[in-house]
C-alpha cells in the first residue's frame, strides 16, 4: 500500500513540474514588445490612442509580482470593481492579446478590456 502512495505521489509531482516547463517562458515584457517608443512618457489613466488594456484582477498580494516578472512596470490600481494588476496599454489589440496570453499560461487571470 505505500508502494502505491509513493507512485501516485511522484506522479503528481512529475505532472506539476512537466506542467511548469511547459509554460511560454516569461521573457520580460521590454524585450518582447516595447511598450512606447523612446522619448516618450507612459501616461497613467485613460488615453484615446490606447484603448486595449491588459488587466489582471489582483486575486492576492502576490499577483503584482508575479505580473512583474514579464512586465516589470505593471502597477497596482483599483476600479469600483476591485483592485487590479494594469499590465499594459496598446492600441493594436493583437499585442494586447499576446501579453494577456503570456500571462494566461503563467497561470495568471490575465483579460484584454477595451476601454473607449
Amino acid at each position: 500500500m505505500n508502494r502505491c502512495l509513493v507512485y501516485t505521489v511522484a506522479i503528481c509531482l512529475v505532472g506539476m513540474l512537466t506542467s511548469k516547463a511547459n509554460a511560454e517562458p516569461c521573457l520580460p515584457f521590454s524585450d518582447r514588445i516595447q511598450p512606447n517608443p523612446a522619448g516618450t512618457v507612459i501616461v497613467i489613466g485613460r488615453t484615446k490612442d490606447t484603448p486595449h488594456v491588459v488587466v489582471v484582477p489582483a486575486a492576492s498580494p502576490n499577483t503584482l509580482n508575479g505580473v512583474r516578472q514579464c512586465v516589470p512596470n505593471a502597477f497596482l490600481t483599483n476600479s469600483r470593481l476591485g483592485s487590479y494588476v494594469h499590465a499594459g496599454a496598446f492600441a493594436d489589440y493583437n499585442r494586447a492579446a499576446s501579453i494577456s496570453a503570456m500571462l494566461r499560461s503563467r497561470g495568471l487571470d490575465a483579460r484584454v478590456v477595451y476601454r473607449p
